[in-house]
């Protein structure tokens, strides 16, 4: 489906939310793993996913210390940003774009600069992406990617440059980006055909693919072989 449309707070007479024609957006509280954290705070786009230390070092610190004392430092900064203390503080572009993430604590996706990825022959055809780009939530799990593409293409740098991205930010886009598709005009039959056979176009929000997290994968499939210690008795006939 589209989603649960929960961007603005709930209208305190009506109870109504705002559709997406009025701003509406995807809004989930989700605490995003430590360990992602201080490697994106490291990472280019630091300031998407609410690091505005003053250096990598200093969010990264912050990031490991724990969720009730990052919510702490957060609460601290949405005060001094109500009260407009740090309204004089000089601030990067990157700073002044993401300012609403100033004070919160967003899902870090790692992307790294020339990573693609060919999708399976099935899917080609049905949708006739011939690339997708990779969005990993494990950053780990992306520089092993990185160093199988390097073994195949020489050309590629010993480290790659990674961006990271707030994961609902992505997701409101492609969201936004799904409604306005559907609104401007009906699907395109022959976008696939065009799309394998014709010249390829630039990667958009619909070549996104999201990679798990191999951590998480483990961990699943870990607690299902464990069970849940009780044991399965035959029903009485």
């Amino acid at each position: 489906g589209n989603g649960l449309v929960t961007g603005f707070p709930v209208e305190p007479l009506s109870g109504n939310l705002k559709s997406v024609d009025e701003g509406g957006s995807l809004r989930h509280k989700i605490m995003p793993p430590k360990r992602q954290l201080y490697y994106a705070a490291r990472c280019v786009g630091k300031e998407r996913v609410g690091m505005f230390g003053d250096n990598p070092a200093e969010d990264a610190s912050s990031a490991v210390l724990g969720n009730s004392a990052l919510e702490g430092l957060n609460l601290m900064r949405r005060r001094e940003k109500a009260d407009r203390k740090s309204s004089n503080r000089a601030r990067t572009p990157m700073q002044i774009k993401n300012a609403h993430m100033e004070g919160y604590t967003g899902i870090p996706v790692f992307w790294a600069q020339g990573m693609q990825r060919r999708p399976p022959l099935l899917k080609r055809l049905i949708t006739g992406n011939r690339q997708e780009t990779p969005l990993f939530f494990n950053y780990e799990d992306l520089m092993d990617a990185w160093g199988k593409m390097k073994k195949s293409s020489k050309k590629l740098p010993e480290q790659p440059t990674v961006e990271v991205f707030n994961l609902w930010d992505v997701l409101t886009s492609m969201d936004k980006e799904a409604w306005k598709s559907s609104k401007a005009k009906k699907y395109d039959w022959a976008k696939p055909l065009k799309s394998r056979f014709g010249k390829a176009d630039a990667p958009g929000l619909n070549d996104i693919t999201f990679v798990p997290s191999s951590r998480a994968i483990d961990y699943k499939e870990t607690i299902t072989g464990r069970g849940n210690g009780k044991a399965r008795l035959r029903p009485m006939r």
